[in-house]
């Protein structure tokens, strides 16, 4: 049997090579930041044979190595050397690490063979922090505490009389084992602090120090500043804002920044000009609240502003919202109507802004389609028209009416809350299919460049909003188009109403075949909701209720034309959802679905009728 492999506590397992000519090999463990001293307690293993630990001298000495057995010869040693808290000396300008040391091969030609291995730890060094005051950079301030981080366990003692404190021998290891390259030291003193943009302010001052390879020493001196009431910090301004909608590019936010002050808490605050409240529309994303006039950076970092929320008392015990503070900023959810107060306090400065959050709810909608009067005429120009009736109340095809009530703030917030309706055309697919011509059958598409489009002409509003608007009980029963319409009050009521057509041309472009004789076939189908803004923040929309509807076209065209319309219905249909869908809780448009901008059915440039042709017309071949 081989003999075993022996360490300080006895076998480990059995050799991996029979008893041949033996070797003694003597490893020495030095430390070259100690002038080669040796390291005690290494452990020093050659592999798969045995395991020693260093003595004082840093020495291991393992005998009767074996160097062959069973036919073959062993070439080498391999050993392993390690130690926690030491590592081998870093090459240049890489960072130390705590690392074992594997060393291969070791010749096993010589009777006795000596290796020696260096391992050295980051060292030790000494800290003096000095804190001072700024007024006289000569006197030392007492009692201020001084943390050094990145160390173990850090260090938190008080200055002493003369400013000072000092720390001998701070072994550089850091727990993960590497080798600290630089401190960082936080000095704090109740009612002192720093000056940032030329404004005092209370707070702790931390200051990273690099240390160099090879330090045994550092020294710091760290200036705090005297409280100064003629210098306390303030803030000139707070800005209210919401996310603007994507893609709403015609109408801009409103300009400038909200003005606020820090005087009075009262009710009465908000019937001043500098304290009205900003309105916002409840379930809109969070109002982002940010600090103005004051520039918070200090470092790497901010200085953390103090955020409270306070409810007025026109809220009649309402809930308050949750504030989601983010250093120079936060964020208030519009999710509790009312009135409320958010203050920001930076060192001894207080500002506030006063918030106004409204609720619009949908109380009653219902959707309806009337009789079937789809009319198809001539009006002298080169197309055939299927229209599904017309724009008056007797005769539209589809009616929606709908009732909201307003609540939380002011009568005077409320009037800032507008209710429209809007829509937008999700799949538009009427086809034409003219006569034939030559054994050629051709068709035609009502080309829309992208989907879904808008379906207005409302430009007068702050962003284009639904095509036909009423208020119910009113008169006349058609209003143009781009009257808006702002009704007030905590209760209001709407109507919408809508007629599409299709129109395609009466020859086909590429065939020459007539339309008459062939049919118009096809869905055209819409989304609508009921959506409210504030004209405080005209740039975000908040979706109440959703409905969809649609037209399914079935008009077989005639041979001839007199001119005029004429009353047809060849199976043609509309559909609708009986009322509005409330959305709980309700979403900004772009969240819900809808775009507010870009291309219009009743534009010109909405539709292509020289597109889509079977067989391909001219233009659209590759």
């Amino acid at each position: 049997m081989p003999p075993a492999t022996k360490d300080k506590k006895g076998a480990v397992g059995p050799l991996k090579y029979a008893p041949g000519t033996a070797r003694t090999l003597v490893v020495t463990v030095v430390d070259p930041a100690r002038k080669k001293a040796g390291v005690s307690g290494v452990t020093v293993e050659v592999l798969g044979l045995s395991i020693k630990t260093t003595g004082a001298d840093g020495k291991a000495t393992f005998k009767d190595l074996p160097v062959a057995g069973e036919g073959e010869s062993a070439k080498e040693w391999i050993l392993r050397v390690r130690k926690a808290g030491y590592g081998p000396p870093p090459p240049d300008g890489l960072p130390w690490r705590e690392w074992q040391v594997e060393r291969k091969p070791i010749p096993t030609s010589e009777p006795v063979c000596a290796v020696e291995v260096e391992l050295t730890t980051p060292g030790t060094i000494d800290i003096t922090v000095r804190v001072v005051t700024g007024k006289d950079p000569k006197k030392g301030i007492a009692k201020a505490a001084v943390e050094v981080w990145s160390l173990r366990g850090g260090r938190e003692p008080n200055t002493a009389a003369d400013g000072t404190v000092r720390w001998k021998g701070v072994s550089l290891l850091r727990k993960d084992g590497t080798a600290v390259t630089e401190l960082a030291i936080k000095v704090n003193k109740e009612g002192w602090g720093f000056y940032s943009a030329e404004q005092w302010v209370e707070g702790e001052v931390m200051e990273v120090v690099p240390v160099p390879p090879g330090a045994t020493a550092i020294e710091r001196t760290i200036t705090l500043h005297e409280r100064d009431e003629a210098k306390a910090a303030k803030i000139d301004q707070l800005r209210a804002s919401q996310p603007q909608l994507a893609g709403l590019d015609h109408r801009s936010p409103l300009e400038g920044p909200s003005e606020a002050n820090a005087l009075g808490r009262d009710e009465t605050d908000i019937t001043t000009a500098s304290f009205a409240p900003k309105v916002f529309v409840c379930g809109g994303p969070p109002v982002l609240i940010e600090l103005k006039g004051l520039d918070l950076k200090w470092g790497e970092g901010y200085i953390p502003a103090k955020w409270r929320v306070e409810a007025h008392a026109t809220n009649a015990g309402a809930p308050t919202p949750t504030l989601q503070p983010g250093g120079n900023h936060c964020r208030v959810p519009t999710t509790c109507p009312g009135v409320f107060t958010v203050w920001a306090k930076v060192g001894e400065g207080e500002r506030a802004i006063n918030l106004a959050f409204v609720k619009v709810t949908i109380t009653t909608s219902a959707a309806k389609t009337a009789p079937h009067n789809f009319r198809q005429g001539n009006t002298g120009g080169p197309g055939v028209t299927c229209d599904t009736g017309d724009f008056d109340v007797p005769n539209t095809p589809w009616l929606v009416t709908w009732s909201v009530s307003v609540s939380g703030g002011r009568t005077r917030d409320q009037d800032k809350v507008r209710v429209v309706p809007i829509q937008n055309g999700i799949h538009n697919d009427p086809v034409a299919t003219y006569s034939a011509k030559n054994g050629v059958v051709g068709t035609h598409r009502e080309f829309v460049k992208s989907l879904p489009v808008l379906d207005t002409g409302m430009k007068s509003t702050p962003y284009c909003v639904g095509q036909y608007m009423f208020a119910a009980g009113t008169s006349p029963a058609k209003l143009e188009a781009d009257m808006e319409m702002e009704l007030t009050g905590s209760t209001r009521h709407f109507r919408l109403l809508d007629a599409p057509n299709v129109t395609f041309f009466k020859k086909h472009h590429h065939t020459g075949a007539s339309l008459g004789g062939g049919t118009i076939r096809g869905p055209m189908r819409f989304r609508a909701a009921v959506a409210a803004f504030s004209t405080d923040w005209p740039g975000m929309a908040v979706v109440l209720g959703v409905l969809t509807w649609g037209v399914e076209f079935r008009f077989d065209v005639a041979e001839s034309w007199t001119g005029s319309w004429t009353l047809t219905n060849a199976g043609s249909t509309v559909t609708t959802d009986s009322a509005f869908t409330p959305l709980d809780p309700p979403q900004d448009a772009a969240a819900a679905g809808f775009r507010l901008t870009g291309l219009r059915f009743n534009d010109g440039n909405a539709r292509d009728f020289d597109r889509r042709c079977t067989p391909p017309c001219p233009q659209d071949a590759p």
